[in-house]
């Protein structure tokens, strides 16, 4: 009768109020779901911390009785992979309260309810500049500055332990990936050893959502970390120099002009060793996003060698790409991240032994940023600063070729960065590593 009054009022339009009677110490959870046209499609499930499911179900919906201290995962699936159509969708409610809503999310999405502030991207706690305590093993906040400049955000003396700093500008999928995939500024290890510290733009009025924790868990107790403003953005100021920065306010005097020979500009290296170091040929399940962005060529499990993009700047200057929103042509946002990509970045490709290609590669766009600690580039104002280094682990989706359909033999592999090279670069060292592989 419980899904029955829920199905009923959904379709009238009317708002849910509490019904349902919970013993002390429980929570009522609502899931609404009102469904399209292909109702069996859809289904969900509730999971506590420990990742045991504690309700599933279906296109009708649930009302349920949950520990009130227990953080549950809820998760919704479409077997086709399109979501919930508009004006459909599903709505999940504690005790009265909105919690989690969406349509259109594809395959899957999962979201956390019933959680602590703080414990998850969805429920971050908002914080201004200070010191402040992360609990929990990756701890959340948003922060929204008055003033557009650079600010710092370290850990550096006030931990001892392994940590890292993540900064997004949207939410992240579930499970969190602990590299810089999706995210708008990230740094682990800086000057003051195993702590985090990067300085970052941050524009007025702007959300950011920032993540504290630790690698490899070497944390056993609370993380602390500090966000501090430093400066108005300084730099050159000038658009005639070589090394004009657009989102300068104050000129630091650096500005240079030719025939100065530091104006020969960024120089771009592919580290070798970063590259060849981390080939490895593992099993995959493709996704829907995976499909979508040209990372594999079917779905179901995908046989990938795996590798570690690392590019340096060796250059006297920096490589400076640009904002999306300034750049549009320059970007593509066909991809699951929530974030722009700058275009043809990276071009993976195989060879056979007789030298020719392999239909197994794909162009991979990246969200150029610096990874260094000193540098300036973020997602939202891409580049890689002269000195600094941009990175994407092996660990990162779409970081690999797929190796299903080609059969057993000794293959070349190439890596080119900047295939299409839409900003001027003076010199790109050993823009392309060929390595030969063998698999069964």
């Amino acid at each position: 009768m419980k899904k029955l009054l829920l199905s009923l009022i959904a379709a009238c339009g009317i708002s849910i109020s509490s019904f349902a009677q919970c013993a002390p110490g429980f929570a009522e959870v609502i899931v609404q779901i009102i469904p399209d046209t292909h109702p069996t499609e859809t289904s969900w499930t509730i999971a506590d911390n420990s990742g045991t499911i504690v309700a599933s179900g279906d296109s009708l919906g649930d009302t349920l009785c949950l520990p009130e201290n227990e953080c549950d995962m809820f998760h919704i699936y479409d077997t086709f992979g399109d979501g919930i159509n508009s004006p459909g969708g599903y709505f999940v409610y504690v005790n009265g309260v909105l919690k989690a809503s969406g349509s259109n999310f594809g395959s899957d999405y999962l979201v956390s309810v019933n959680c602590p502030d703080g414990s998850f991207c969805t429920n971050s706690l908002p914080i201004d500049t200070g010191t402040y305590s992360g609990v929990f093993e990756d701890s959340w906040f948003t922060f929204t500055p008055t003033q557009t400049g650079t600010y710092l955000l370290t850990t550096c003396g006030l931990n001892t332990c392994n940590t890292q700093i993540w900064v997004y500008a949207t939410c992240p999928t579930i499970p969190y990936q602990d590299n810089a995939t999706g995210t708008y500024a990230y740094n682990d290890d800086n000057a003051c050893g195993l702590q985090a510290d990067m300085l970052t733009a941050f524009f007025a009025g702007t959300t950011y959502l920032i993540r504290v924790g630790d690698a490899l868990n070497s944390c056993t107790g609370s993380i602390n970390f500090r966000l501090a403003y430093v400066s108005a953005i300084q730099g050159c100021t000038d658009p005639a120099s070589c090394n004009y920065n657009p989102i300068a306010v104050i000129d630091d005097g650096s500005c240079i002009y030719p025939p100065n020979p530091l104006c020969a500009g960024p120089d771009l290296q592919i580290d070798s060793m970063s590259f060849i170091s981390s080939l490895a040929i593992t099993s995959h399940t493709a996704a829907t996003c995976d499909v979508d962005e040209g990372c594999v060529t079917g779905y179901g499990t995908r046989y990938v060698m795996r590798f570690t993009s690392k590019i340096n700047n060796i250059g006297t200057l920096d490589y400076y790409i640009g904002s999306p929103s300034s750049q549009p042509g320059m970007f593509n946002t066909n991809n699951c991240h929530g974030h722009a990509h700058y275009e043809g970045y990276g071009d993976y490709r195989l060879f056979n032994s007789d030298g020719n290609l392999v239909p197994a590669g794909h162009k991979n766009g990246y969200c150029v940023i610096d990874l260094c600690g000193f540098g300036q580039y973020t997602c939202g104002n891409m580049g890689i600063t002269a000195g600094c280094y941009d990175a994407y682990g092996a660990g990162t989706q779409c970081q690999w070729l797929d190796l299903t359909d080609v059969p057993y033999r000794v293959e070349q592999v190439k890596e080119i960065v900047m295939a299409f090279v839409m900003v001027p670069v003076f010199m790109v060292t050993l823009i392309q590593i060929l390595h030969w592989i063998q698999w069964t």
